[in-house]
C-alpha cells in the first residue's frame, strides 16, 4: 500500500550529478562531480519508525528515495526532508533503490523485488524470489539485475517484472551487481562472478578466503572489492588477481574509485 502527498519535486538541474543507484553509477565507482557540503551542520532530519540499515539513499530530480526496516519506502524532498509519499512493503527493506525512467526498483526481506511509480509511489509490479533480497538492483536497457539470498542472480523485465533468466551462485547474494560493457559483476558470500548480462552464462569466477559482503567497483578494466580482511583487485576480463591488500579487520565496505585511487573502509577503524 502507499500513501501519497502533494508532490514537491524539483525540476531537473543540469548542474547536479544525481545518484540514481547504489554508489552513484552502474560501475559503482562511488564518484560524483556534484559539490559536497563544507561543514557537518545538519540541513534536515527525517525520522522513520525503525533503523535504516544497509539501505543507502538514491537522489534524483531533487527527491531522496530510501527504504527502512519499518517496511516503508520513502520519497523525501531533498531540500527540506518533507515526505512526498511512502509505500509499505510486506517486510523490512535493506536494499538500496535504483531509479530508471520514472520507476523505482528495490528489494525487501519479504523475498520480493518491487517496482514503484516515482511520481506517487504506486505499485507497478513485484517479483517473488526464494529468499530475502538485500541486494540493490541495477537497471540497464530495460532489464533489472538483482541478487537474492536464495543463491540466485536474476534478470527481470523492467516493464513487467517477468523473469528473463536466473543464474545459480554458490551462496547468498547480499551484494549489489555491477554492469560494465555487457558484463555483470556480482559477489556471492564466498565467490566473485562475471556473468554475460544478455544470456546469464558465467564468464569467470574467483573464490575468496573470507566472507564477501562488499560490492564491487569497476574502473579501467579492474574489479575492486573487499573480502575477509583483504581488498582485492582482479582483471575484469579474466578474473585473474592483480593484487590484494591486507587490513587488520574485516572489509565489509564497498570501495569507491577515483583518480587512480581506491577508497575503502575496514573494521580495524581505518579508511
Amino acid at each position: 500500500m502507499f500513501s501519497a502527498f502533494t508532490p514537491k519535486i524539483m525540476a531537473q538541474q543540469s548542474t547536479i550529478d544525481w545518484t540514481p543507484t547504489f554508489h552513484h553509477d552502474l560501475a559503482h565507482t562511488g564518484y560524483t562531480t556534484s559539490t559536497g557540503p563544507l561543514t557537518n551542520q545538519s540541513l534536515w532530519i527525517f525520522p522513520t519508525s525503525n533503523s535504516i540499515e544497509y539501505c543507502s539513499p538514491a537522489v534524483v530530480d531533487g527527491v531522496v528515495y530510501v527504504g527502512s526496516q519499518d517496511s516503508n519506502f520513502y520519497a523525501l524532498d531533498a531540500a527540506n526532508g518533507s515526505r512526498i509519499w511512502s509505500y509499505t512493503a510486506a517486510g523490512p527493506i535493506k536494499s538500496s533503490a535504483s531509479i530508471s525512467n520514472g520507476v523505482i526498483y528495490f528489494g525487501s526481506r519479504d523475498h520480493d523485488v518491487y517496482a514503484l511509480n516515482a511520481d506517487n509511489g504506486s505499485l507497478k509490479w513485484n517479483f517473488a524470489t526464494g529468499g530475502e533480497v538485500y541486494s540493490s538492483p541495477i537497471v540497464v536497457n530495460n532489464v533489472v539485475y538483482v541478487g537474492s539470498n536464495d543463491h540466485y542472480m536474476y534478470a527481470l523485465d523492467a516493464s513487467s517484472g517477468s523473469m528473463i533468466w536466473r543464474f545459480k551462485t554458490s551462496n547468498f547474494v547480499y551484494t549489489n551487481p555491477v554492469f560494465v560493457d555487457g558484463i555483470l559483476y556480482v559477489n556471492s558470500y564466498d565467490t566473485a562472478y562475471a556473468i554475460d548480462a544478455a544470456s546469464g552464462t558465467k564468464i569467470w569466477n574467483f573464490t575468496t578466503i573470507g566472507p564477501l559482503y562488499s560490492s564491487s567497483a569497476i574502473a579501467n578494466g579492474i574489479v575492486y572489492f573487499g573480502s575477509g580482511n583483504s581488498v582485492y583487485a582482479l582483471e575484469a576480463k579474466t578474473g585473474n588477481k592483480i593484487w590484494s591488500y591486507t587490513t587488520s579487520g574485516t572489509v565489509a565496505s564497498s570501495p569507491a574509485v577515483a583518480n587512480s585511487l581506491v577508497y575503502i573502509g575496514s573494521d580495524d577503524g581505518y579508511i
